[in-house]
Parts: C-alpha cells; sequence; structure tokens
C-alpha cells in the first residue's frame, strides 16, 4: 500500500510576489510475494520512503504569465540505505486564451554522495471546455525504485487526461500513461518501462465529501542484470475525500 502526505504553505509578500513552500511525505509498503498467471513472481519489491521539500518565489510576471525559481531537495530510503539530492528548478506557465494554458519547468539536480548531475523538466498542455478537460502532460524527473534494486531512477512519464463532467456532481475520466525509467548512475543495473489506462467515475456526495472509483490495468517490462521479464496488473479502487474549505 501506500501513504502519501502533504503540506503546503505560502505567503504573497505584494500582489506579484509570492513565497511558496511544499512537503511530501511518500511510502511504499508491500506484502508477500506472488506469482503472476504467467508465471513471473513479482517478488523483490521493496518498501521505500520518499520525502520532497521545493521552496521558492512565484512571480506574477503579466495577467497572463506566471513564473517560479524553486530549490528542492528529495531524499529516497531503504532498510539498507538511501539516497539525497538537490537542485534548483525554473518554471514558466501561460494562459494562451481562457480556455487553453500551457506551462514548461527546467532544472537540474546534483546526488549528495557521487555528485551525479541530473537535468529535469516537465511541460503540459491544458484546455479546459464548459462539460470537458483535455491535458497532455510530460515530466523528467527523480524517483524511488522499487523493484528489485535499492536505488534512484530517472524516469521520464507522458500522460493524457481527458475529463468529461455529466452533472453538476458526475464526472467522467479517462488517464493514460507510458513511462520509461533507469537506475541512475549506473542506467544498466534495472530498467523499465510501464503502461497504464485508467477509467474513473468521480461524484460529489456532499459538500465536502467525494466519491471516485477506478480500474487501471497496468503493463510493466523490466529488465535487470540483463535479464527481461513482463507482468499486468488490475487494480479496482474505491477513494473517500473529505474536503473542508
Amino acid at each position: 500500500h501506500t501513504n502519501t502526505g502533504r503540506v503546503e504553505a505560502s505567503f504573497a509578500a505584494s500582489p506579484i510576489v509570492s513565497f511558496l513552500a511544499t512537503y511530501v511525505d511518500q511510502r511504499r509498503t508491500f506484502g508477500n510475494a506472488i506469482t503472476t498467471p504467467t508465471g513471473v513472481e513479482q517478488g523483490n519489491l521493496i518498501d521505500t520512503t520518499f520525502q520532497t521539500v521545493t521552496t521558492g518565489p512565484e512571480v506574477k510576471i503579466s495577467p497572463v504569465d506566471t513564473g517560479t525559481l524553486f530549490y528542492q531537495h528529495q531524499k529516497g530510503s531503504y532498510t539498507s540505505n538511501s539516497f539525497s539530492n538537490n537542485g534548483a528548478i525554473a518554471g514558466w506557465t501561460r494562459s494562451i486564451t481562457p480556455t487553453l494554458s500551457a506551462g514548461i519547468t527546467s532544472g537540474a539536480t546534483v546526488f549528495s554522495t557521487s555528485n551525479d548531475l541530473q537535468y529535469l523538466g516537465s511541460a503540459f498542455l491544458s484546455w479546459k471546455g464548459e462539460d470537458s478537460d483535455l491535458t497532455l502532460s510530460y515530466a523528467r524527473k527523480i524517483a524511488p525504485s522499487f523493484f528489485v534494486a535499492a536505488t534512484a531512477l530517472l524516469s521520464q512519464v507522458v500522460t493524457g487526461t481527458a475529463t468529461h463532467r455529466v452533472t453538476e456532481s458526475l464526472a467522467l475520466s479517462l488517464n493514460g500513461n507510458y513511462a520509461h525509467n533507469q537506475s541512475i548512475p549506473d542506467s544498466s543495473l534495472v530498467k523499465f518501462e510501464s503502461y497504464s489506462v485508467t477509467p474513473s467515475v468521480n461524484y460529489k456526495m456532499s459538500r465536502v465529501l467525494t466519491a471516485t472509483l477506478s480500474y487501471t490495468y497496468s503493463q510493466f517490462q523490466r529488465t535487470f542484470s540483463s535479464q527481461d521479464s513482463t507482468f499486468d496488473r488490475n487494480v479496482v479502487l474505491l477513494r473517500l475525500v473529505a474536503e473542508w474549505e
């Protein structure tokens, strides 16, 4: 199972400049190994803790343009070892039209023990209609491996999401993504690719309570010590979210 905690804080120094800070703590815990119908054992799943601190200014450059400059610290912890990295990320977001927006980030991070330098970045294009939303995004980031080897990963993810609001309370969504991951600094240690598709139904039950029912089909292809294996996974998830504003 996965547990995620998130804390955000902001301070408006002026109508143009704000200072933001975010802390995210994500913990993955796995049970006993299982074997797929094709005979592939999904063992060697590793418990991980991954913490990210992001802080810096956000500047309203114009009525349609916003710039950011963030410092980011990350730490991945395993039972036997850990890694940490520090970096900076600059970002820009523009409202092209009242319904269309786009953004891009670019930066770099350095690992504390190896001094390995990795370039990071992301981009998105988002369209928001009266009843429907479409988003296409790409991200290049650092993530912890939870397959086979306890190491940091360079993760590249392409994601597409479509949402249609049927009524004020009911919405339907379809999400698809492709991810390519490889260990760093030794890229030959472990590699894996994944594909997933997630249709979901979101229903606002009350002013504070929202329920989401989703189904996810995923396929994983991994390479470890020059040996390849493939397995897939089916997940049905019911999520209840209570939010007070």
